[in-house]
């Protein structure tokens, strides 16, 4: 009988023992599960990021293209304007910058 209580004291010990391994095995479970889950966002999030920065160079290099075809807008109209006009003639010019000219000598306006 006294070896009957021990055997069934030790297969009580013996499943509790059992339920608390399954308890930790299927906590590392989760906690693999988790990790994986985690490891493929970090990996997304880096997609992001890459492609995000890929994005705003050509951004940048789309920006940097158009600001010069604009330059060249501006020098072209800058240009085309003064191609029809008369300029001043030089004695109307001083090295402050423009002066009144004599009288009867008309500066082109």
């Amino acid at each position: 009988e006294k070896s009957t209580r021990s055997c069934s004291a030790l297969e009580m010990k013996s499943h509790v023992l059992q339920d608390k391994a399954q308890q930790q095995i299927r906590a590392w479970q989760e906690f693999r599960q988790k990790e994986c889950w985690l490891n493929l966002l970090q990996e997304r999030v880096a997609e992001c990021i890459q492609t995000e920065s890929l994005g705003r160079s050509a951004l940048r290099a789309e920006t940097c293209r158009l600001m010069e075809e604009l330059k060249r807008f501006d020098q072209q109209l800058a240009v085309e304007p003064l191609a029809g006009i008369v300029e001043s003639p030089p004695e109307a010019l001083h090295e402050e910058g423009l002066q009144e000219a004599p009288e009867g000598e008309g500066v082109a306006e």
